[in-house]
Formats: C-alpha cells, structure tokens, sequence
C-alpha cells in the first residue's frame, strides 16, 4: 500500500507513519534538528510517556518552527507533494499548511525517542 494523504484520510495508515514518511522526503536529519531545539530527548522522552501526541509541549513551540520546516518543504516541494497529495492537485504548487509543520515534528520527535 501506498503512504499518501489519501491513505492517511482513509484510515488505511495513522498519522506517524503518513507524517514520518513525508519527513523522510524533507529530509529527517533537519527536521531532528530543529525538534532538538523544541526540547532535548530527555525533556521529549517524559513528556511522551505522559502524553503520546505530545500536546504537553506548548502549541507555540511547534508552531515558531513553521518558517524553517517550510523553507525545508520548498527545497524539494514537488518531491513532497507526491507523497501528501498524491499527484491530485495542481501541479507545481506547494499545500503546506502549519498544522502540517506541527504533526511533522511531532512525528519526528516520537521517531527520535523510540531510537
């Protein structure tokens, strides 16, 4: 089965699997780095194992992130898109959205824990 948005809304597959697969087109090393910054792997460690979606790390940590993981997004946009879309929507154009940048790192976060 294909990991693309279109299997993630379906259900077939869950966020952190859809999510990391698009971090690994971004380039999950970055991506890492800039959680890193968010909070150390200890600090990440803790808060998930009190909570999996790490929604006790505060929204505005993830989202001051938004402009790097963007600037990450262009370099290989179309790359990108394949992935999360699917080929369904104009081509050429990048559907990024900030939300997309916090579930991005969170899954990425949960990878770097589990490591």
């Amino acid at each position: 089965m294909a990991i693309n948005r279109k299997a993630y809304l379906a259900g077939e597959v869950d966020s952190n699997t859809y999510y990391l697969a698009v971090a690994d087109v971004i380039g999950r090393e970055p991506l890492a780095r800039i959680v890193r910054q968010i909070a150390p792997i200890d600090v990440l460690r803790v808060r998930l194992a009190a909570d999996p979606h790490l929604n006790n790390i505060p929204l505005g940590r993830w989202d001051r992130h938004d402009a790097e993981v963007q600037h990450l997004v262009s370099r290989n946009g179309s790359a990108v898109m394949a992935v999360s879309w699917n080929g369904h929507l104009t081509p050429g154009t990048i559907y990024w959205s900030l939300s997309d940048s916090v579930c991005v790192l969170k899954a990425v976060a949960c990878a770097l824990v589990a490591a």
